[in-house]
Order: C-alpha cells, then structure tokens, then sequence
C-alpha cells in the first residue's frame, strides 16, 4: 500500500496540531510587536530644559512630547520670575520614556514671610541665634554707650524700629543696637585669609563688627564660585596689639586664585 502525505496532512489529528503550532507562534508574535508597540521600540527621549519657563510654556513643550508634568513645590527666590521653573526632576537631558512626569518646583509669587521674635536684652550671641531659628539674618551692627556690652537695646529693619510679631520676609537682615559699656569698649580684629564668605561673616559678627565691602577678583564667575572663594585680603588687616572700636566696618577680598593665598591656608579647602 502506497504512503500518502497528503492523507497524514488531511487527518484530523494532524491538522489540530498543525493548527494549535500555527495559532501559537500568531500569540506570541502578536504579544511582541504589542510589547515593542508599548514601549516605543525601546526607544527614549531626553527631558528638555524647563527652568525659567512659566508652567504655560511648560506644558507645550512637553505635550508635544508626550510628557507630564507636576508642580512639586515652590520655593522664594528673588532673581527668579515669579511662577517660573526654578528646578526640576528629572534633570534637562535626562532620558525617559512617554508619559513620564516630570517634577518641577516653582517660584512663588510671594516671598515667605516670618514672624520678628523679640531680641531686645539679649546678647549678640543669643540674638543671632534666635534671629537664624526664625528665618532671619544679622544686618548692621550699631554701638551706643550702655552699661550692657554687647546686648541688644534695639532691634530694627530700614533705620525703623521693628516690634516682636511684625512679618518679614523670609532671610531679611534685621540691625541690631547694641551697648557698648560706659567707656571706649574695643575689641580684635579677627584673621579672616583662607575664610569662605560665609564663614568671614559669622566670624566678623561674632566679633562685634560689620560686614563691609565684598570684592570678587576675575576667577570667580558662577553663583557657586561666590560659594567656594576665599578671603586673601581684609581691611582692617588682623592684627592682635591694635584693637578696633566695636561696630568697626571690615573689607574683605575673594579668590579662587591659591597663589593669593599663603602657604598657611590648607590647599584641601578649594574646590
């Protein structure tokens, strides 16, 4: 008896299997070019640059890309447009897929206000301290004859006296009026080379002086330098047989330049 093929194919068992094989592979290659589908092939985008741009703007740039976006949070910031991206997340040229979200944090309209606490009899100490918890900075220092060194008679804001509970904005530099004894009270000079900004300020307040003069030399370009430089010339200069009356105004000179600096100054400090 002569095989057939053709009869095995036309049977009935035969052809289930053949069709459940064929239904099979149709499944699983209808599974992948779904999968590639959904997934854009793999395929990514980077996240454009938003800060600066004002929620409006935002959301046209990226809905033609099919992208969100969540406002996150707003913070104060006074060089910055009111309602303007200050900061985002996923950073500019991050890469991400459709539909991602993108969180921003905004400027506020606003600026943050703060209640004044009360400062008055406290020392500068104590004061500065209080002042930092509350949201608020020391500004001008001014001595007047009182018994009481170096306590606060007055606490002010414009040259106008400013009464505990008043709002202020947020990191306002509120004056102080401090005694300075009955006699000629003096006080050193602090050695400020090798200080950042920062840390030159707290240490000239915490000496009964003030912050004068700021001078940035040519390295310094970006907010971060003005962060990172250093003091290499102060006047008064330091120097620990000629005290100077307290309330004393001091100069300070900054550079990333280590040259400017002396050998003393600790190299690990620059960035």
């Amino acid at each position: 008896m002569k095989f057939s093929f053709k009869k095995l194919i036309n049977h009935y068992i035969v052809k289930n299997v053949l069709y459940a094989i064929g239904l099979t592979v149709l499944l699983l290659l209808t599974v992948f070019i779904s999968l590639n589908v959904y997934t854009n092939h793999g395929e990514s985008m980077a996240v454009p640059d938003l800060t600066g741009l004002q929620p409006d703007e935002v959301r046209v740039i990226l809905n033609a890309k099919n992208l969100e976006f969540e406002i996150q949070d707003s913070i104060y910031e006074i060089s910055v447009a009111p309602g303007a991206v200050v900061s985002q997340y996923p950073s500019a040229g991050f890469k991400v897929k459709e539909n991602r979200t993108v969180f921003l944090t905004t400027n506020a309209t606003q600026p943050e206000m703060v209640t004044m606490p009360n400062v008055v009899g406290l020392s500068l100490r104590q004061a500065t301290a209080i002042l930092e918890t509350n949201g608020l900075k020391v500004g001008k220092l001014t001595y007047v004859p009182d018994i009481a060194i170096n306590n606060v008679l007055y606490q002010k804001k414009n040259g106008v006296e400013v009464m505990s509970g008043a709002k202020l904005k947020k990191n306002s530099d509120v004056e102080l009026v401090l005694g300075k004894g009955i006699s000629n009270e003096r006080t050193l000079m602090p050695d400020l080379i090798g200080l950042t900004m920062e840390k030159a300020q707290e240490k000239i307040i915490t000496s009964s002086l003030n912050p004068g003069a700021v001078v940035y030399d040519e390295t310094i370009v970006t907010e971060e330098d003005t962060l990172n430089a250093m003091v290499w010339q102060q006047s008064p200069g330091f120097n620990n047989d000629y005290p100077v009356n307290l309330g004393t105004s001091v100069d300070v000179w900054l550079t990333l330049n280590e040259e400017l600096l002396p050998a003393a100054v600790d190299a690990e400090q620059f960035p």
